[in-house]
């Protein structure tokens, strides 16, 4: 393996093609991970935290393009952020690191 210090996060997957695209940032994340809607689109959307066991650990509406959101009260390992239209659709998903 290999040691990659600083990490941009990508998409695992891209849900669907509704026009919007979001970055987070950064990843690793020690405390507050930044959710950014860099679509012209402005509609709501929904942020889905899951751990490796698939249950949901919280559920947020964003409303701004760009928000903060808390990963402080979590433990270090692996989760997966989905993000969804306020329709409930599927959007993307990003595999989230907490250091």
């Amino acid at each position: 393996g290999f040691h990659q210090s600083n990490l941009t996060v990508n998409a695992v997957d891209l849900l669907s093609d509704y026009g919007i695209i979001v970055k987070v940032y950064p990843n690793p994340v020690p405390d507050i991970l930044v959710i950014e809607n860099q679509s012209t689109d402005l509609s709501r959307l929904t942020l889905r935290l899951f751990d490796v066991t698939g249950k949901m650990l919280e559920s947020k509406q964003l409303k701004e393009n760009k928000e903060d959101f808390t990963m402080q009260i979590y433990k270090q390992g692996n989760y997966l952020l989905k993000i969804y239209t306020e329709d409930d659709l599927p959007v993307q998903s990003f595999k989230i690191i907490k250091k």
